[in-house]
């Protein structure tokens, strides 16, 4: 029948016309769409678990197995699985069959998707004996005999740089969390310290069947040769504050010349003392148009009156 036709059909109402090219148009649409719904099933139709594990094993070349891209992977069995891949001639690359996963060991492949689960994988031979192995290597380390550092406490004199990078750690904890300075002395945290170099020696860290030892330099360390005194930690931080008040006038400069600088004040009280205090924050834009703020500093606020003359006598005393 010529795709041209017209047929007549009889209608108590009217006459209805209809035209074969709708008709093969349609069923064109039709066909359309079963092919692209079909279509993300075509690879589970071409091949299967034993298929693709005869051709990882067989046809090396054209077959492989990529890793799971996704970091960190979920699970630890994805150390030793990944995904079957079969090479693009056109392009070189190794694409990925969808649908299924393999052991990178053995090659075994199972169907994989998001109603298959992981069981599979997880109860894998590979996978158990991984795990067996990595178990029965952390007794072997941890069974090994104690040495007489480890068990000793070693007296240390620290260089010049490495106590001053304690003090400036201990400064800034302090300063920045608003600790009292007494709480450096505190028996416990300095237990604590002590117990952490101890450990720092023992430790077995385990990833990925991978066994790696967090040791410290010079062993089990007296920690009152690392945490210094109240006094000496204040006197420390009046020379920190020093420098970063030299930092922060430096980095001002220059955009209070260029008219770049703005100050605002900011005042809040406490509500169980009833204490009023004033804020100060400047907000800077650079040279290179990056935008900066800074709180300049927190101070109890005297004055009963609140004027811009009482806020500029106060900044004037600490710049």
């Amino acid at each position: 029948m010529s795709t041209d036709d017209i047929h007549i059909l009889p209608s108590s109402d009217s006459t209805i016309l209809i035209s074969s090219n709708v008709t093969n148009s349609s069923s064109s649409s039709n066909f359309s769409s079963t092919s692209s719904n079909s279509s993300s099933s075509v690879e589970l139709t071409l091949y299967s678990s034993e298929r693709i594990y005869y051709l990882l094993k067989n046809e090396k070349q054209q077959y492989t197995i990529i890793k799971n891209k996704v970091s960190p992977p979920a699970g630890f069995y994805w150390t030793i699985f990944g995904f079957p891949a079969k090479l693009n001639k056109k392009t070189g690359i190794f694409e990925r069959i969808n649908g299924y996963t393999s052991c990178e060991k053995c090659k075994k492949t199972f169907v994989y998707g998001p109603n298959s689960g992981t069981r599979n994988m997880k109860q894998h031979p590979c996978v158990t004996d991984l795990i067996t192995q990595s178990i029965s290597s952390s007794k072997d380390v941890s069974m090994t005999q104690t040495t007489i550092e480890k068990t000793m406490v070693i007296r240390k004199t620290l260089t010049i740089e490495q106590s001053k990078t304690i003090k400036d750690l201990i400064v800034r904890w302090i300063c920045s969390d608003i600790r009292p300075v007494s709480v450096i002395e505190d028996d416990g945290l300095r237990a604590l310290v002590q117990e952490c170099i101890r450990l720092g020696m023992d430790i077995l860290y385990l990833v990925c069947a991978k066994c790696i030892f967090l040791g410290s330099i010079y062993g089990n360390i007296e920690v009152n040769d690392i945490l210094r005194c109240r006094s000496t930690i204040s006197n420390h931080i009046q020379v920190v504050a020093e420098l970063c008040r030299a930092r922060i006038k430096n980095f001002l400069e220059e955009p209070y010349k260029n008219g770049s600088l703005s100050i605002s004040p900011d005042f809040w009280c406490d509500k169980y003392k009833q204490i009023c205090y004033l804020g100060v924050t400047a907000a800077v834009v650079d040279k290179d148009y990056k935008y900066y703020t800074l709180d300049l500093f927190c101070k109890q606020f005297q004055s009963y009156e609140k004027t811009g003359e009482n806020i500029l006598i106060v900044i004037l005393f600490f710049y």
